[in-house]
């Protein structure tokens, strides 16, 4: 009863409930735009890590891990709370998911070097040189007959110039992104919560095949 009279005396509710909304959007773009600083800055440590190990051959122990909390521990620790909005959290695990990507890219950011790069490439290079589908893989047989990924990425390379790493890298990206809305979207519905969704995608995020 005395919410509904102080609603009936306040001169202007709509006018209030506009500023309370354009004050949880602010609140909401200065803790995206922090967050992504840290993320940043985490991607740094591992990429200056990276560097100095090629160099030098130095332990990077420390800058890779020191990079890894910097980018789940904000997201984490956002994601948590109960006020985080549904927008924000949706763009907190596209950020978290797209660094994760990128730490693996800055591992090799010039090559493929990892051996299922490899066996995809393969056939990859076979739909170009052959200008049909389904060639034969013999490193990887079902390769040739799930080709998704490789056609999009002949696309894109055909269409911009682009070497075939550099597409796939692209493509990858793309997909890495798509998958993550993905997972919130299919979450929220089985736990009918976004909070709830956001992390339960975090803990699927921490499995090493990730």
């Amino acid at each position: 009863i005395v919410i509904v009279q102080e609603r009936v005396d306040d001169p202007a509710p709509e006018a209030r409930q506009v500023q309370e909304q354009e004050e949880d959007l602010h609140n909401a773009l200065s803790w995206c735009l922090i967050i992504t600083l840290m993320n940043t800055l985490g991607l740094l440590c591992i990429a200056y890590g990276f560097t100095q190990a090629r160099q030098t051959g130095a332990d990077i122990s420390l800058l890779l891990f020191t990079g890894l909390v910097l980018i789940f521990a904000s997201v984490v620790a956002r994601l948590l709370l109960p006020t985080t909005t549904r927008n924000e959290r949706i763009y907190l695990l596209c950020l978290l998911g797209i660094s994760c990507y990128l730490v693996k890219v800055l591992t090799s950011p010039l090559y493929f070097s990892l051996f299922d790069e490899f066996l995809h490439m393969r056939t990859a290079n076979d739909i170009v040189s052959s200008q049909h589908l389904y060639s034969e893989n013999s490193i990887l047989p079902v390769s040739a007959y799930y080709p998704g990924l490789e056609i999009v990425t002949n696309a894109l390379s055909t269409l911009s110039g682009l070497d075939i790493f550099y597409a796939g890298t692209i493509i990858i990206g793309v997909a890495r992104f798509i998958m993550m809305i993905a997972l919130f979207l299919f979450y929220e519905q089985l736990l009918k919560s976004h909070r709830a969704a956001s992390i339960a995608a975090v803990v699927y995020i921490t499995n090493p095949h990730f």
